[in-house]
């Protein structure tokens, strides 16, 4: 992503179209596959008998250096990274004090709704995504998928992902989906005459987490911890952080590289 100052922000939201500092930037993204591809090139390089998956964690013994499974397996570990949302692998800790718990509670996040459509018509937008703060629109966000690849849908059709947060403090409209079929006419991309079949709807129960003002003392009473038993939570659910598959892959291999030299 671009790194932007104060002033080209500022520049950005209040200045005509035209006189605006322009900063082009590129975005990789997989021809074929979509996100997972990432995942699928990694595991590739992964012996397959040190790759276990659909296995979920549920107590970890700092004290016995034992992380257990659902299934009633467990595994020992010298050094553990975590990608959990931090406040759930909080609670699996056996010897978590009441302050690192406290703190873990006090994490605020959203939770995220996507459906996805398809529309019977091409090149609705040049468009990657766009935003839509207004209150009008149920949505956040909507993606245009076949935008970053035109593999990822079919010939002659677009493909629309509408982002809708919600929480406590916003909780979920009643007919949220009828709203926002409604609401993606109100935005000009698609019209009535358009055919627009819903493909899938995604719940995403921690869709962001909310930037409170305690925070970086919350997270780091809980970082602290981790690292004195050799544990690093790291990622966007992990570090309690917005980012992106770029940023996932980054803290990867930093980790990896930091966790080889101990």
């Amino acid at each position: 992503f671009p790194k932007h100052d104060v002033r080209s922000v500022k520049e950005g939201a209040l200045l005509p179209r035209e006189e605006r500092e322009s900063k082009i930037f590129y975005r990789w993204y997989p021809q074929k596959g979509g996100a997972q591809a990432f995942a699928e090139a990694f595991a590739r390089k992964i012996h397959p008998q040190t790759l276990f998956v659909s296995k979920q964690a549920k107590r970890i013994s700092f004290e016995k250096r034992i992380l257990y499974f659902r299934d009633g397996t467990k595994t020992s570990f010298d050094v553990l990274v975590n990608t959990i949302p931090l406040n759930e692998f909080v609670r699996m800790i056996e010897e978590a004090p009441s302050s690192v718990k406290a703190a873990a509670r006090r994490l605020a996040y959203n939770s995220v709704v996507c459906f996805n459509y398809c529309v019977d018509r091409e090149d609705i937008t040049k468009d990657h995504w766009m935003y839509f703060p207004e209150k009008k629109f149920p949505f956040a966000r909507l993606y245009f998928l076949k935008n970053f690849s035109k593999n990822a849908g079919p010939k002659g059709k677009s493909i629309v992902s509408a982002l809708i947060a919600h929480s406590a403090y916003k909780p979920l409209e009643r007919n949220i989906e009828k709203k926002t079929r409604e609401a993606l006419f109100a935005t000009g991309l698609v019209n009535r005459a358009d055919r627009i079949d819903l493909i899938a709807r995604q719940d995403i129960r921690y869709g962001f987490a909310i930037p409170t003002l305690n925070l970086a003392r919350d997270r780091g009473i809980i970082q602290t911890f981790l690292k004195k038993h050799q544990v690093y939570s790291i990622g966007r659910y992990g570090n309690w952080e917005y980012s992106g598959i770029e940023h996932a892959i980054r803290d990867g291999k930093k980790i990896a590289g930091e966790v080889c030299e101990l």
